[in-house]
């Protein structure tokens, strides 16, 4: 019967002493005042603390705990064995700044667990660990959605962009004519001529020069300075009496590393 009464209560959540939430699904703890420290109990240990959870404000007998921890389980039960798991409780407690004994040993008889130190928890229903995964990833999964966006924005808005800009001509590579976004000094015009032949001739970009297109390059002056930073080039139909019309731009590539 009370084994019976116990389950029906396996999936629930508790708040120990006003601070610390245990999900009895998946026996984590972990303080709501700092929830990036999540502490996982040992299957075991973690039967032990929902049994004296659910019973809080009475004394469990040992038997009692054996029955539902132990039961269908091949370890056999002991009282060593079940003195050592509510040791370790203790101490994770302890660890996640519980200062107070919580857990009471009666001599001869069992546990006791004090009815004022144990709440149910709501929370929407959500596990703990997915809570603080959440949590501590959200961060980084907006970081990934603002550059996702800024990447879509230069791939699909790159052609208005260069539309609007007045293009210098710079040189030649095979039959394509190169094109740049500001004027390129004769000090900066031999690095900047082959870091671009090597972008082309890199097979990873897949920009080789083609019949009737041209290359659109930019970069920032870090590249001057330092011989790294970032850069675009783009092959692109380039027409019209005044070069003016861009159109099948192919391909924009950012670099932050020497060649």
């Amino acid at each position: 019967m009370l084994i019976n009464l116990l389950e029906t209560f396996i999936k629930m959540k508790f708040l120990i002493n006003n601070s610390i939430v245990y999900n009895s699904d998946d026996g984590s703890l972990v303080n709501k005042n700092s929830a990036d420290d999540i502490i996982v109990l040992p299957h075991m240990a973690a039967r032990v603390l929902t049994c004296l959870l659910i019973n809080a404000g009475k004394v469990v007998p040992r038997e009692a705990i054996f029955d539902y921890v132990w039961s269908g389980n091949e370890m056999l039960a002991s009282n060593n064995s079940l003195t050592q798991y509510v040791s370790f409780i203790r101490k994770t407690l302890t660890d996640l700044e519980c200062q107070e004994e919580l857990i009471k040993t009666i001599p001869r008889v069992g546990f006791y667990l004090s009815g004022d130190n144990v709440s149910n928890y709501k929370d929407g229903g959500f596990s703990l660990l997915k809570d603080v995964f959440f949590r501590k990833y959200l961060f980084a999964i907006l970081s990934f959605m603002i550059l996702l966006m800024v990447l879509l924005y230069q791939i699909f808005f790159l052609k208005d962009r260069l539309t609007n800009k007045e293009l210098f001509y710079f040189g030649k590579i095979d039959s394509c004519k190169i094109y740049t976004l500001k004027k390129v000094s004769e000090h900066d015009f031999a690095s900047i001529r082959s870091r671009i032949e090597k972008m082309v001739e890199n097979e990873n970009f897949n920009i080789a020069c083609t019949k009737g297109f041209s290359y659109v390059y930019q970069s920032d002056e870090r590249i001057s300075l330092e011989g790294k930073g970032r850069e675009f080039i783009s092959r692109c139909n380039i027409s019209g009496e005044k070069d003016n019309i861009i159109s099948a731009c192919n391909g924009v590539y950012i670099n932050a590393r020497n060649y």
